[in-house]
């Protein structure tokens, strides 16, 4: 056990640590190919590293393209581990397009995002021009929306609230929840990129909305914030492990690639004294019931 200022911290085990990696499921990876970026690893090693550290299952997403293709063609590769598809609504694989949302969910996407670094505030903060928007110009969630929801409620989709401000996931999770919608996720809000982070209790309003709160790892590292990890540690002291999943958003070339980030996401958690128990809920038992995997 080491002290640092006055936290405590508590050293895991490698078999504590391996035996909370086996069989977890990371929501969120962004392989290769990129349109903009080089990436650590495609789809398929992706797969093959989590079927090796005996993952469960993980989600592919990219802002350029739908992903389900891929995960059918990395499943036949690495058929211990479920590898599932996803659609962000971005300019680049559509936007609001509700053709585009019934094709993806028909061929097998499960998690739908809405608008990521199309959205109007992501677009604004990197000094862009124009950006997407959910809502009409009286706060009203978009028949277009309302549309696209129906549809990921039809195909017991995930939805997740991408790139958009607190003042429009509210009202959007507003809208699904009348319409059905049950599996609900905060797209990482804590993460301050070129906008600014949502408060704690923005959050804790989104969890009692009955929304997941994500937390990645990502963040954490050297050239992408170095966000302090205590700081997810007291966001889920405050909503509820219960309430939240850890993800990894991981494949930059500068860090490790998916499947060892959800390692160390795991043992950075247990050193600073979450419990396995919570790790379980946040690693295995919430993300397994968004993607019907029980």
């Amino acid at each position: 056990m080491t002290s640092k200022g006055n936290l405590t911290m508590k050293v895991p085990q490698n078999a504590t640590i391996d035996k909370l990696w086996r069989g977890s499921i990371d929501m969120h990876i962004h392989p290769a190919p990129d349109a903009k970026k080089d990436r650590r690893v495609d789809s398929i090693q992706a797969a093959l590293d989590a079927q090796e550290a005996g993952m469960r299952a993980i989600v592919l997403k990219s802002v350029y393209y739908p992903t389900a293709p891929l995960a059918a063609a990395a499943s036949r590769i690495a058929p211990n581990v479920k590898v599932i598809g996803s659609l962000c609504l971005d300019y680049e694989c559509g936007g609001l397009n509700t053709e585009v949302v019934m094709c993806q969910a028909a061929l097998g996407a499960k998690v739908l995002w809405m608008p990521t670094m199309s959205a109007i505030q992501c677009r604004k903060g990197f000094n862009l021009e124009g950006g997407i928007t959910v809502l009409d110009s009286n706060g009203k969630v978009l028949p277009v929306v309302t549309q696209i929801l129906k549809i990921v409620k039809d195909y017991n989709m995930v939805l997740c609230s991408g790139h958009l401000p607190f003042n429009e996931t509210v009202p959007l999770f507003e809208e699904a929840k009348r319409i059905g919608i049950t599996k609900l996720v905060a797209t990482h809000p804590l993460v301050e990129l070129a906008w600014p982070p949502m408060s704690i209790d923005e959050i804790k309003k989104l969890a009692s909305m009955g929304a997941y709160i994500e937390h990645e790892f990502l963040c954490c590292m050297p050239l992408m914030g170095r966000y302090d990890p205590k700081k997810i540690v007291t966001a889920i002291r405050e909503v509820g492990a219960e309430h939240t999943i850890m993800v990894t958003d991981l494949a930059q070339v500068t860090d490790a690639p998916p499947a060892d980030g959800m390692r160390m996401f795991i043992a950075t958690m247990l050193q600073l004294g979450v419990s396995e128990a919570e790790i379980e809920l946040m690693v295995k038992t919430n993300p397994a019931k968004l993607l019907d995997l029980d």
